[in-house]
């Protein structure tokens, strides 16, 4: 699996789970605690939103998908296939962020 790199990471999906994490009180904690707490939940938030994607996909785009991960894709190259394949995957990925936040946050 391919080592998270915060500094290339979306800044919308890291303000989002920095939010997350000040919610739940952890954003008071030392920087470098608080940078492997993100790195954790970014993680989490990928195979969560990649979850989420493919229930979306009709079985063409999934087949092709399916292909692509036969080869040996990584989540990179998964998410780029989204991004060139899911036309709505713009909505997809903020009502993921709603469902990500009231299961983390236990709501």
């Amino acid at each position: 699996m391919t080592k998270i790199n915060l500094e290339q990471a979306d800044a919308k999906v890291l303000d989002f789970l920095t939010m997350l994490l000040e919610e739940k009180g952890m954003g008071t904690l030392p920087d470098n605690l608080v940078a492997d707490m993100l790195m954790d939940l970014f993680t989490r938030f990928q195979n969560f939103l990649l979850l989420s994607v493919m229930k979306e996909l009709d079985e063409k785009t999934l087949a092709k998908f399916n292909e692509l991960i036969g080869e040996g894709g990584d989540l990179d190259k998964s998410f780029a296939f989204f991004e060139d394949n899911v036309p709505n995957m713009e909505k997809i990925v903020t009502r993921t962020m709603e469902e990500f936040a009231r299961v983390y946050l236990g709501e």
